[in-house]
């Protein structure tokens, strides 16, 4: 059985509302490990790079790196690649694509697959498909991070259904399918997980006191609930073959 992905992570130290310092960060990664995750992507808020000026960008890419090479020196058996949750509006948008063509925002692991976070209490149908419209028109290929979670805006299998089709892919966060306190946002985790419209799964995990890394219960919920196939390519596959992790 291969082991798990984690695509999607605040595990980057201090550069954004995850993790506080490296240890906290080394600690969040053998958590990851001890739950048979070795590949995990840093996906810092799109904020740690856009506020602050050059200097700030820089720490954030020297923290990401410093993640590798200190997990490596304490012997967790690990391997970290670069991302970024890209917070997405209409408003933004054009600026967020001048930023990924300049490399001031990193896609996932150098890949034309960007990780794009909505607001989860405004926006539209409407809203999404324009923003996801253009980063495709741009080449450049949309995961929308934890879609579970815009089920008060645009989150129905019918709407994700027809994002899928114009060439979105989908990432859900694994607690939301079976620890998630609320119902609704499990529920909506689990109808897409089961009418197949999830590609890629992640923790979000942010800090070890809240929300920190939990996938099992979510990867026990997907193996008992999915095809064998299904489960394996949401798991491990897509993001191996995609993301080229």
């Amino acid at each position: 059985m291969e082991e798990i992905i984690d695509i999607h992570t605040h595990i980057t130290p201090n550069v954004d509302d995850g993790a506080r310092d490296m240890e906290m960060s080394l600690e969040m990664l053998r958590n990851e490990v001890a739950q048979d995750c070795k590949r995990v992507v840093l996906t810092p808020h799109s904020s740690a790079f856009e506020w602050g000026g050059p200097e700030n960008v820089k720490h954030t890419y020297e923290q990401m790196e410093r993640v590798q090479k200190e997990a490596a020196r304490e012997g967790i058996s690990v391997q970290v690649f670069t991302g970024c949750e890209i917070y997405t509006t209409r408003r933004n948008i054009e600026e967020i694509l001048q930023d990924l063509n300049s490399g001031r925002l990193p896609s996932m692991n150098h890949t034309r697959y960007i990780l794009a976070e909505f607001s989860t209490s405004r926006g539209t149908m409407d809203d999404a498909k324009y923003c996801l419209t253009r980063y495709l028109e741009s080449g450049w290929i949309p995961i929308i991070a934890h879609a579970e979670r815009y089920y008060r805006t645009f989150t129905t299998v019918e709407n994700i259904r027809a994002l899928k089709k114009m060439g979105c892919f989908v990432q859900a966060n694994y607690y939301d399918l079976d620890e998630e306190h609320d119902e609704e946002i499990r529920t909506c985790t689990q109808s897409l997980v089961e009418a197949e419209l999830v590609d890629m799964m992640g923790s979000d995990a942010h800090r070890i006191g809240h929300r920190p890394p939990k996938l099992m219960r979510g990867v026990g919920y997907i193996r008992e609930n999915c095809r064998e196939e299904y489960a394996e390519n949401i798991l491990w596959r897509n993001a191996e073959k995609y993301l080229k992790l």
